[in-house]
């Protein structure tokens, strides 16, 4: 299995909060050195700051988790790999014309989705079950 994580599980393994132990388990399963999108840490970087908005932690906490997190990539437990973000964006766009009608997909499930392709990812391992669909109809296995 080669896998993709979405932030909505990425997240969950820096922020205790529930599913937790369930994306912590999924992470370690896949080991070390999976990939990751530039989308990816801008979602990291913007959930923990609305996080800090509602008020459900500090910003020092934030601050904590951001640096954690960018850690694990400086580290190889996670990685940028190499790629041709116009690729990532046209098949987000056929994607897009292929299914958003019947499924109702958010772009930024949808760019998601399209990277996972284009880094030649089997699975994709999410809690978005938008997200869980559009990947299954795309190609991708889930969890």
């Amino acid at each position: 299995m080669k896998p993709y994580f979405d932030t909505s599980v990425l997240i969950k393994s820096y922020v205790m909060e529930p599913r937790s132990e369930e994306a912590i388990e999924n992470i370690n399963q896949a080991g070390t050195g999976f990939p990751i999108s530039h989308i990816t840490t801008l979602e990291m970087t913007n959930a923990l700051q609305l996080k800090v908005f509602r008020n459900e932690i500090s910003q020092q906490a934030a601050s904590r988790y951001l640096r954690a997190f960018e850690s694990d990539i400086e580290s190889g437990y996670m990685y940028y790999p190499p790629h041709d973000i116009g690729s990532i964006f046209l098949r987000a766009q056929k994607l897009s014309l292929d299914h958003s009608t019947t499924l109702g997909s958010r772009s930024l499930d949808i760019l998601h989705v399209a990277s996972a392709l284009e880094f030649g990812c089997d699975t994709l391992i999410t809690f978005d079950q938008k997200q869980e669909r559009l990947a299954k109809e795309a190609g991708l296995q889930t969890h």
